[in-house]
């Protein structure tokens, strides 16, 4: 009978090195086996008699080791201990935050080579000191992981550059199997040539289904973009993408280059960009009605357009992109920070109440300068939206005033289909007589 052991320490207790779990671990039939001794004081994982020997029908194993001590000794020890489960199919390893270092992230490579049977596996190596070394010598390891279905990379604030980069692309070229796949490099220092190069990677990955690529903080400008953009074109069975580039470089040119790239992702069910404080513009959103005109499966999207400068023109093209987007059920938007006037609030609303088939809708609007008749605008065609079940509204910072609220209220009594509501307006008065408005 197959058995699951799951050992937690979630506490912040100081757990020492001479603790052993010998006898847990050792169990003979144990499937499944999970350890949680996360933001303890645990120096190096030799100290776990972890009898891996004694485990060989492991099929799944979580060790989260997240802020420790664990060292490159430790992530050494550690590496040498699994060619003991290579029957092992579900791998979750999590050495954030306890700066293991090249050394120890090319024996944690080797470590993984014996892992042949591997299906599934996520690494997070965060806060670890890696620079473009130590992801190369963890690339090589990876590679003899043909079987890998899913796999997720969180290397977060370290040193990788463009060298650590091209590693993870010729790495992803030999991975046709991938269905799953997840690369965070957030505050990194990748930069055009890097991306690029990662990028050129996708080409070969024409399984993948679910896509996330994370450059937040990095030096990404119009030309990794288009890198980016062009691989796009060869994953035709993408139904799920996240491509966050936030705190970037990308300009009008860019963006509108990421969204004629998308044209050719014909199955996207669900769709999430993240261009926050970058120098769009308006310029920036003009290929985005194409895409989203293609898009005929699109029913979750998310944009992240927050401090870009977009104004009252980027919002009626956004808006009218988003008119064409019969089958969306959940939009989500941030357009913070954007220099929308009065003019660009009526133009949204009017649009956004052509997508009659939204159940979810979040619009964040915070300091911009839309006033009372842009809230009456945006909201008083909400309620064409017949299946609306689920409103959120940001709308602090915008001298929508008392009549504002009125006409906001006014629109949201009309949403008949409506279940829940979650308006943030930063005005008390104001918000009192909404409240008295939409419940007379």
């Amino acid at each position: 009978m197959d058995q699951v052991v799951q050992t937690k320490f979630k506490s912040q207790n100081s757990i020492y090195s001479k603790m052993k779990l010998t006898i847990i671990c050792s169990l003979k039939y144990a499937t499944e086996f999970q350890i949680v001794p996360n933001k303890n004081k645990i120096c190096f994982a030799e100290q776990y008699e972890l009898g891996f020997s004694k485990c060989l029908n492991l099929k799944v194993f979580n060790l989260e080791l997240n802020k420790n001590k664990i060292e490159y000794l430790g992530a050494s020890h550690l590496a040498n201990q699994l060619a003991k489960i290579s029957n092992l199919k579900t791998f979750k390893l999590d050495l954030s935050s306890n700066q293991i270092g090249s050394l120890g992230a090319a024996n944690l490579g080797t470590g993984l080579a014996n892992l042949k049977a591997l299906e599934v596996l996520s690494l997070s190596l965060e806060l670890d000191h890696l620079y473009d070394k130590s992801v190369s010598e963890l690339c090589k390891g990876l590679k003899n992981s043909q079987n890998l279905n899913s796999l997720s990379l969180y290397l977060e604030n370290n040193k990788i550059g463009n060298q650590g980069a091209h590693e993870i692309g010729n790495y992803l070229g030999s991975m046709k199997s991938l269905k799953t796949l997840i690369i965070d490099l957030k505050r990194n220092k990748v930069s055009q040539q890097g991306g690029f190069d990662l990028c050129s990677g996708l080409s070969n990955c024409q399984s993948v289904s679910e896509l996330s690529l994370e450059f937040y903080y990095n030096s990404v400008n119009e030309e990794l973009v288009d890198g980016l953009c062009s691989r796009l074109g060869n994953c035709l069975n993408i139904t799920s993408l996240y491509i966050g580039l936030s705190d970037n470089q990308i300009i009008a040119k860019g963006s509108s280059r990421l969204f004629v790239g998308l044209e050719n992702c014909l199955n996207l069910k669900t769709l999430t960009i993240d261009l926050t404080t970058n120098k769009i513009g308006s310029k920036g959103l003009t290929s985005l009605g194409n895409s989203l005109k293609n898009c005929q499966n699109l029913k979750n999207l998310t944009l992240k357009l927050s401090d870009n400068k977009i104004g009252d023109k980027g919002v009626a093209i956004l808006g009218s992109a988003l008119a064409n987007c019969f089958n969306l059920i959940s939009l989500t938007l941030d357009l913070a920070n954007n220099s929308i006037s009065e003019i660009g609030g009526q133009d949204f609303g009017y649009n956004l109440g052509k997508c009659k088939g939204l159940a979810f809708l979040s619009i964040n609007l915070v300091m911009n300068k839309i006033g009372s008749l842009g809230v009456s605008g945006l909201t008083k065609r909400f309620h064409q939206i017949a299946h609306l079940k689920n409103l959120i509204l940001y709308l602090n910072n915008n001298k929508i005033g008392s009549q504002g609220i009125l006409e906001l209220g006014i629109g949201i009594r009309l949403i008949v289909s409506l279940l829940t509501l979650n308006i943030d307006l930063k005005q008390q008065f104001c918000f009192y007589i909404f409240i008295i408005i939409i419940i007379d």
